[in-house]
C-alpha cells in the first residue's frame, strides 16, 4: 500500500523510502540485494537501507519501487500467521537493537537493520515447514534451529550481505558484537522472539519502553500487541 503510493508519484526520492524499509524487512532486504549485486569484496557491502539507497541513486530506486508495487507482484496472503510472526520478531529486535546500540558500540541504524533482517532464515524455513503441513511443535522449531545457521550462511554468500549480517542469520560468531547485540535485543521482548533465547539482563524499566514504543507500532500495522508479561508464543 505504502510502496503503491510513492510509486505514484511524478518524482520518487530514495529518502521517501526510507520509512516504509524501516518497517518493512522484505523491502529492507530487497534494498541490500540489489544494492550489493555487484560487489566483488564483501567488506564493501552496505548493511543499512539509507546507504543501498544513496548506492542505488534516484533510478534504480523507481524502477524497484515500480516492481514491488504492480500488482502483479507475489503478495503473501493476508492473515499469514507465519508472516505474521516474522514481522513482529523482526520489529521487536529493530527497536530493542537500536536502544542497546550504544551498550554494544554500535550505530543505532546498523543496530537497527541487523536486529530487523535477523529472521530472514526463519522466513525462508516457516514456508518450507507450512509446504510440508508439519504442525508448529517441538520437532518443528527443532528441525528449523537446526537448519538455520545453513541457510543464513547460503543467504548471506548469495546475496554478498556484511559479515556482521551473515553473522546475526546463522546465529553464530562466538564474540561478535553484532550477534550478541542482536541475541539481547530478542531477549527483551521474548513473548515477540523466535528461537531460544538467552536470559534477559535488561531493566524491566527498559523493556516497558520498548514495548510501549512497539506496541504503536504493531497498531499501525494490525499486529498482535506485545507484552512484558506475556508468555512466548509457539510460533515455529
Amino acid at each position: 500500500m505504502l510502496l503503491s503510493k510513492l510509486a505514484a508519484r511524478d518524482r520518487l526520492g530514495p529518502a521517501s523510502v526510507v520509512p516504509i524499509a524501516a518497517i518493512d524487512p522484505s523491502l529492507t532486504l530487497d534494498l541490500l540485494i540489489l544494492a550489493n549485486s555487484l560487489v566483488v569484496e564483501r567488506r564493501n557491502s552496505v548493511l543499512t537501507a539509507p546507504d543501498a539507497l544513496e548506492r542505488l541513486g534516484p533510478a534504480a530506486t523507481a524502477a524497484l519501487v515500480e516492481r514491488l508495487s504492480a500488482p502483479d507482484f507475489p503478495r503473501v496472503p493476508a492473515g499469514d500467521a507465519g508472516e505474521a510472526a516474522i514481522r513482529r520478531a523482526s520489529l521487536a529486535a529493530a527497536i530493542a537493537a537500536r536502544r542497546l546500540a550504544a551498550k554494544f558500540g554500535m550505530p543505532a541504524d546498523r543496530a537497527y537493520t541487523l536486529g530487523l533482517l535477523h529472521a530472514i532464515p526463519y522466513a525462508d524455513l516457516i514456508a518450507v515447514a507450512q509446504e510440508m503441513e508439519l504442525p508448529p511443535e517441538p520437532f518443528r522449531a527443532a528441525l528449523l534451529e537446526a537448519h538455520r545457521p545453513l541457510v543464513g550462511r547460503l543467504r548471506a554468500e548469495s546475496w554478498s550481505l556484511s559479515a556482521d549480517l551473515e553473522a546475526v542469520l546463522c546465529g553464530a560468531g562466538g564474540e561478535s558484537p553484532a550477534v550478541a547485540l542482536v541475541n539481547a535485543a530478542r531477549a527483551t521482548l521474548p513473548d515477540c522472539a523466535l528461537g531460544p533465547l538467552p536470559a534477559a539482563t535488561g531493566s524491566r524499566r527498559a523493556t516497558r519502553a520498548a514495548v510501549t514504543e512497539l506496541n504503536r507500532l504493531f497498531e499501525a500495522l494490525g499486529l498482535p500487541p506485545a507484552s512484558v508479561n506475556a508468555p512466548r508464543a509457539q510460533v515455529h
